[in-house]
């Protein structure tokens, strides 16, 4: 069974990827160059624990 906050976890980075999404709309619909380049959609190349990692790497006064 899994955590009670697994879904709280998973609501989270469906919030993180929608706003990162956005910035990448936005950079491009004003002819800026994007700050980065995602993989394909459905084709993540971190696993959980790597994309864990990159996330606590964000000071903490910069956390959403």
């Amino acid at each position: 069974m899994l955590s009670p906050d697994a879904e709280l976890l998973k609501r989270e980075v469906t919030a993180i990827r929608t706003a990162y999404t956005a910035d990448l709309r936005a950079a491009r619909a004003t002819g800026k160059p994007p700050h980065s380049c995602p993989p394909e959609t459905g084709k993540p190349k971190l696993t959980p624990k790597q994309m864990l990692a990159e996330l606590e790497k964000i000071p903490p006064a910069k956390r959403g």
